[in-house]
């Protein structure tokens, strides 16, 4: 056992509760001993340790998200042997803490999803999981159930044990093992997700917002009866309940869109049915008008919705959360249409009254209710069951959003045939995915609505319009590039007629190289930061050793950025609006320059000549004048920029 580098051995993730001190946070000796700390609950204290069967990392990245070893004495079946359980152990705890640990505590729980299989093999096989490689009729078997989708994530993890057998101790797979897996996997095809056809669309839309202000009507009503079986619940035991007959709006509304129940009788869990199917289809109203990805508009707060006025006196609304993926923003905004706030009251409503539930039945304390609670809770009802109970009293922790189809299928929002897919429907969504899957989008069948079809739908009807920039679109998708966001709303162009595909194709392509390239050169000595070369270091570290090829896909997936300017080059991965590339003013002057600056000191001859134009027009501007005060500015970024790059030379 081998005491480890304290520098490289420790949690690379932000997380609440863990700091330099956290019992979890680093880890002393390699490998782990059984009762290393991995988890810790939000109080602090430790949740599971190292030899533990399952690791609940719930905590860490407020999703139910637990790793289930397998390999438990007490299980009747063990998919997964203790020797083999400590291995897949080992390989978990070099991505928890190693040198290479994730940068966030779910990517942990996405790794052990691609790794586990191999596992489970070798445990069906009786073989140790590190001689795996060593039986050719054991690897065949895991190539042909991995899915193309999934060779990637299993190339890079299989390569990350290998290069780090000096630590682990074992490999999974041999150089040569990993390049045929890469030969022999099917190329993954991705085929951009469905367009909704404008039918289909428009019934969800009308369909869901007829049942959110149908739910405004005798929302007093459902609060009353909501509460009164809680309290009776609480007071009388479980086997006691209010009648929801007496509420005959309530009862209207539960006949009309919940499936049927024996006799006409609506038992005390249709109350949280219609609870749940009111807030669902809130969810689904935030989305459509938002293009917000689903679990950003899951996890929005009780006091998302904002009306503001621009400057012409326009009111403008607006939904506030957290932005997710390719730009991290705590505080994002979304421009929606002014029914959000309907949508968005309603779901206020019904979360309130289950946040009620939860203090009423002691599971959450006074503060639940506070406008940074979810806007869409678990069930707090004394009557409701369900799994992930343990995790009710931590309000942020709740399960991922569920698929939509199955979810629409639970109530009767839809006849069956009014999601039926005809001939024009066909012809559109065709249009727009010549890919389309035949077996599952055909005439005469259901069409199976799916969230991430609500956002992509929107993004093209938005290209499509012509009414929205491409900045604008970019921000409401909350994209790192203006090329995501066009590249999202391909088929735009076959609904009005603009650009020819391959003339789109040969754009994008043309311009993801260029991005890859600028971004690679910014490495050589000739860019310097004006905050030094280790805050040059920290901004380019993601591209350390990558070739060109890399970096190009590195470039399509948005994960880089790179604009040259004036002055050299930005890196800012978000939408600057300062105009860094029109004008130099906003990035190098007032003394304190733009954090993604990079100077180019090969320009050293044109920010002189610059400087001499700048200084000449100041000459000829009015004092005073906006002209004049804007020159002056540009003039102090140059020469801010000439010293900085003399100085390095000097130097």
């Amino acid at each position: 056992m081998e005491t480890c580098m304290q520098s490289s051995f420790f949690l690379k993730f932000l997380s609440p509760g863990i700091d330099d001190n956290a019992p979890n946070f680093r880890l002393r000796e390699w490998p782990p001993t059984a009762e290393q700390p991995v988890t810790l609950d939000s109080d602090g204290f430790v949740l599971n340790r190292y030899s533990d069967s399952t690791w609940d990392i719930s905590h860490h990245c407020n999703r139910a998200y637990r790793l289930h070893f397998r390999d438990a004495a007490h299980l009747r079946v063990q998919k997964v042997s203790p020797e083999n359980g400590a291995l897949f152990r080992l390989c978990l705890a070099w991505w928890w803490w190693g040198p290479h640990a994730v940068s966030r505590a779910r990517e942990l729980e996405a790794r052990f999803r691609a790794l586990r299989p191999i596992f489970e093999l070798c445990t069906q096989h009786r073989i140790s999981a590190d001689r795996f490689h060593r039986f050719p009729k054991l690897i065949a078997l895991y190539k042909a159930a991995l899915k193309p989708s999934q060779a990637a994530t299993a190339v890079r993890l299989l390569h990350d044990v290998f290069e780090a057998r000096n630590d682990l101790g074992f490999i999974l797979a041999t150089r040569e093992q990993i390049a045929e897996l890469i030969v022999e996997i099917p190329t993954h095809v991705k085929v951009q997700t469905p367009y909704v056809p404008p039918r289909i669309w428009q019934l969800l839309a009308i369909r869901t917002n007829e049942i959110i202000e149908e739910f405004h009507e005798h929302s007093d009503e459902f609060s009353k009866v909501f509460l009164a079986n809680v309290h009776a619940r609480i007071s009388n035991g479980a086997a006691a309940s209010t009648p929801i007959n007496e509420y005959s709006g309530v009862v209207r509304a539960m006949r009309r869109w919940l499936n049927d129940h024996c006799d006409g009788r609506f038992p005390v869990n249709t109350i949280s049915a219609y609870a749940s199917l009111v807030s669902l289809c809130c969810h689904v109203q935030i989305v459509l008008y938002s293009l917000m990805r689903v679990e950003e508009a899951w996890c929005l707060p009780l006091d998302c919705f904002i009306t503001e006025k621009d400057s012409t006196g326009e009111l403008v609304f607006s939904v506030r959360g957290d932005s997710t993926k390719t730009v991290l923003d705590g505080d994002a905004r979304w421009i929606v249409a002014e029914s959000v706030g309907s949508a968005v009251s309603a779901a206020q409503k019904i979360a309130r009254l289950r946040l009620k539930a939860g203090q009423a039945t002691g599971v959450l304390g006074p503060d639940a209710d506070a406008a940074d609670a979810p806007l869409f809770p678990r069930s707090y009802e004394p009557w409701s069951t369900g799994s992930g109970r343990s995790l009710a009293p931590f309000l942020k922790i709740r399960h991922a959003a569920q698929e939509l189809n199955r979810e629409l299928r639970r109530y009767k929002i839809f006849a069956d045939n009014e999601l039926m897919i005809t001939d024009e429907d066909f012809e559109i969504s065709r249009l727009m995915n010549p890919m389309i899957n035949p077996e599952i989008f055909a005439v005469g069948k259901r069409w199976p609505l799916a969230w991430h079809q609500l956002r992509r739908t929107g993004a093209v009807n938005m290209h499509a319009s012509g009414l929205v920039s491409d900045a604008s679109i970019q921000y409401e998708l909350k994209h790192t590039h203006a090329a995501m966001s066009r590249y999202y709303g391909r088929g735009h162009h076959l609904l009005s007629g603009n650009l020819n595909y391959k003339t789109k194709q040969d754009y994008l392509r043309t311009m993801y190289e260029m991005l890859a390239r600028g971004f690679a050169s910014l490495r050589n000595d000739t860019y310097v930061s004006p905050y030094g070369s280790e805050h040059k270091r920290r901004i380019l570290s993601m591209t350390s050793a990558r070739e060109h090829t890399q970096l190009l896909k590195e470039a399509k997936k948005g994960t880089i950025a790179y604009r040259e300017h004036l002055l050299g080059g930005c890196t800012n991965p978000l939408p600057c609006d300062k105009g860094g590339f029109e004008s130099v003013a906003a990035c190098g002057s007032e003394g304190s320059p733009c954090e993604w600056l990079l100077y180019d000191k090969r320009r050293l001859p044109r920010y002189r000549e610059l400087l001499g134009d700048i200084e000449s027009r100041v000459r000829n501007a009015t004092p005073g004048e906006p002209l004049h005060n804007a020159l002056t500015v540009q003039e102090r970024a140059v020469r801010a920029a000439i010293k900085i790059c003399e100085d390095q030379d000097a130097a």
